[in-house]
């Protein structure tokens, strides 16, 4: 793939093949939020923003991996956890929609949540399987496809959020509300 803009913009190439990425600071515990703007028009249905353990992503589809797990714009919005499909049909996003992304690695089992500009595709999902690793955000595409990522720096590429939801913690620029206690993925967010 081709990372632009401090690396927050991830673009997909012009081959028949998957680009996949993972984000920079890894985390075993802690509740964070980050939001990924669908930027192109082609490739839609095969975008996946996500998590993946950081054992074993040398090789292969990190939506193949265990941990992992994605969501998946495709088949009427799903997700993907370590590699099996949901039959969810949650609803799916279009070009500049925002998907909004929180992960609870202090809950008992840990839980993730997607949301489509600011409402919840679906409710919490048990990630027993994470439990006690180490994980990292990752996105993944088919050819062309592309995200500009907002990690809480308040700008999607060298556009900023138009509305800047609220933070619970006070970490973080965001287009949409921050869910309570959900902090921005950053190197002040995991001193918290």
């Amino acid at each position: 793939p081709t990372l632009t803009l401090g690396n927050n913009m991830f673009s997909g190439g012009s081959s028949s093949t998957w680009y996949q990425t993972i984000g920079t600071l890894g985390f075993s515990s802690g509740k964070y939020y980050w939001e990924a703007k669908y930027n192109a028009g082609t490739n839609l249905g095969k975008n996946l923003v996500g998590v993946v353990g950081i054992d074993g992503m040398s090789s292969g589809k990190f939506y193949e991996k265990t941990p992992s797990f994605f969501y998946k714009n495709e088949d009427g919005g799903e997700y993907r956890m370590n590699n099996v499909q949901s039959n969810l049909n949650c609803g799916t996003l279009a070009q500049n929609d925002i998907l909004g992304f929180s992960i609870d690695m202090d809950a008992s089992p840990p839980t993730a949540r997607a949301y489509k500009n600011g409402t919840a595709l679906f409710g919490n999902i048990d990630l027993t399987s994470f439990a006690g690793k180490t994980i990292v955000p990752a996105v993944s595409t088919y050819s062309s496809g592309e995200f500009q990522m907002n990690f809480g720096n308040g700008y999607f590429g060298t556009t900023a959020v138009s509305s800047a939801g609220t933070n619970a913690s006070g970490n973080g620029i965001f287009e949409y509300d921050v869910p309570t206690g959900f902090t921005a993925l950053s190197t002040k967010g995991l001193n918290l």
